[in-house]
């Protein structure tokens, strides 16, 4: 690289993304910082940061003696690699399920005063809705949800799956999702049948 700006712009941008990776303040929040977001909660709960390095990385010892419900035989599972990912399956996701569920994370989102995203992403959402796990084992093959994130939200993922499967729905009405395209042409129908009318009542007049 012959041009000494450039050279001395690429060397920043290298010391910005080093500054990042060796930094040791939440991911999350430095990344809303640096696209001119300013959040209020100060820790997100979910990078490695904040929580540690993930499981696959360092494991945790195995605890001989857990409670009913833990996810501590779950460590040695993934230890051995029992455990794997789920297939994803072929069936459309339930949009009730997926408004339910989507409800249950705002509320988890604002009892912790963290995102909604930190809780589980949409990705992951849609993937829980397909598989709908009933145990914490089979939660924890779900796309996007490792130990850490099974110990503290699980069990409450698993009773909003059964609330849902015993008829509970959620409190706003599912409504129908247009896409932007389709948006575009009624707004431009709209505008077209009315400049329309506004002539033809220009001409009878």
């Amino acid at each position: 690289m012959e041009d000494e700006a450039e050279k001395q712009r690429s060397w920043e941008r290298y010391h910005l993304i080093r500054g990042f990776v060796d930094g040791k303040r939440c991911r999350h929040r430095e990344i809303c910082l640096h696209f001119g977001e300013t959040p209020k909660w100060q820790t997100c709960g979910a990078c490695d940061v904040c929580m540690g390095e993930p499981e696959w990385i360092v494991l945790a010892p195995a605890v001989k003696k857990s409670k009913p419900g833990s996810v501590a035989p779950l460590r040695r599972e993934v230890a051995h690699g029992v455990i794997g990912v789920l297939a994803r399956p072929s069936a459309d996701v339930d949009p009730d399920l997926r408004e339910y569920v989507r409800e249950w994370r705002r509320a988890a989102a604002k009892e912790n005063n963290t995102a909604a995203f930190i809780i589980m992403h949409d990705t992951s959402l849609d993937e829980l809705c397909r598989v709908r796990p009933t145990t914490l084992t089979e939660l924890l093959q779900v796309q996007g949800f490792g130990v850490r994130k099974t110990e503290v939200y699980g069990q409450q993922i698993l009773d909003a799956l059964s609330r849902f499967k015993n008829g509970a729905r959620a409190t706003e009405a599912v409504l129908p999702k247009t896409r932007p395209a389709e948006e575009t042409c009624v707004c431009w129908r709209r505008e077209t049948t009315s400049s329309r009318c506004q002539d033809s009542r220009a001409t009878n007049r």
